[in-house]
This record gives structure tokens, C-alpha cells and sequence, in this order.
């Protein structure tokens, strides 16, 4: 009489329940697995086609499109700037060291603050 005390009772409707719980953990893992790789080469994709990705929209981004001329000096940019932050933007196109340029050094086009 002991030895049946001991045997857990599960009833079908709990037997079903945790069959389906597993399968739809195993299913999700599964799904996630594929998406992961995905993601990565849907971002390849879009860095290669000069789509911007914005990931923190509290950062700044800016990207050279490949829709630019570079050998008639014409270039496109796709820039991400978040609101309520103020901008300078500045241009240089000669004498530019390796540890960038100061604003001595470039001439200011804009000065704005965005929303």
C-alpha cells in the first residue's frame, strides 16, 4: 500500500498540457535558431544596398550610399540623427589627418537642432 502512494497521479488533461508546453518550447527554440542567422544577413544585405539600420535611436548613424559618383565628387548619405539633439555639420575635402579634422580646420554648413 505504500509503494502506491508514491506513483505521481497525472491525469490526462495535465499529461496533455505538458506535452503541449514541451512542443511549443521545442518549436520556438527551433524557430529561433533559424531567425538568428537570418537577421545577420539580412543586415549584410542592407549595409550592401546603403539602406541604414538604426538599432539605438538615441545614437547618431550615417552611411555612404552606393548611389553616389565618387569619380564626379557627388556623394549620398543616409544620416540618422535622434530628436532633441543638436547637430553641426562640417565639411572638409583637403589636408585631412589620420586623427580626423577640428572645426579649425572645416568649414560649418549647418547648425540645427532636430525636433
Amino acid at each position: 500500500m505504500l509503494a502506491r502512494r508514491l506513483i505521481p497521479r497525472l491525469s490526462l488533461l495535465t499529461a496533455l498540457l505538458l506535452i503541449t508546453i514541451a512542443a511549443s518550447a521545442i518549436g520556438i527554440w527551433k524557430l529561433y535558431a533559424e531567425v538568428v542567422p537570418l537577421r545577420a544577413e539580412n543586415r549584410r544585405l542592407r549595409d550592401e544596398l546603403g539602406e541604414l539600420s538604426v538599432e539605438d535611436v538615441d545614437k547618431f548613424y550615417a552611411i555612404l550610399t552606393p548611389e553616389g559618383e565618387p569619380d564626379k565628387f557627388r556623394y549620398k548619405w543616409r544620416i540618422w540623427v535622434p530628436k532633441g539633439r543638436k547637430y553641426l555639420l562640417y565639411c572638409a575635402s583637403s589636408k585631412i589627418s589620420s586623427t580626423g579634422i577640428s572645426r579649425g580646420e572645416a568649414g560649418q554648413l549647418a547648425d540645427r537642432t532636430i525636433g
